[in-house]
């Protein structure tokens, strides 16, 4: 899947300098999200896969199992939203991707 992330960045990027001629680390993060969305969409077959855009993390943290008594720790941002989950195609998270900005490309700098 890093490749496919890659892939994701490397489109926004192209779409973001084609739109507004600047460099990705001046885009919304979340065109990068849904550019990486689609790489994911594109490269895992359907029945292996499910994809979520800013699911909350106490539904993420259900669906995974990962529920424990009393409170959450406050580092888990309960009441947040991850970017991307990405489920093994029966809902159940295997990956959460976070896209932070700004992004700046290593040459650019």
């Amino acid at each position: 899947m890093p490749q496919l992330i890659q892939d994701g960045i490397k489109s926004a990027f192209e779409e973001w300098q084609d739109m507004s001629g600047d460099w990705l680390n001046s885009a919304p993060e979340y065109l990068v999200s849904v550019h990486n969305k689609k790489k994911i969409r594109a490269g895992i077959k359907p029945g292996k896969r499910t994809i979520f855009l800013e699911p909350s993390v106490s539904e993420t943290l259900t669906r995974a199992g990962a529920v424990q008594p009393g409170p959450n720790a406050a580092k888990l941002r309960a009441t947040g939203r991850y970017d991307i989950v990405v489920g093994q195609g029966n809902f159940r998270p295997r990956a959460v991707i976070e896209v932070k900005s700004p992004m700046i490309h290593p040459m650019h700098k």
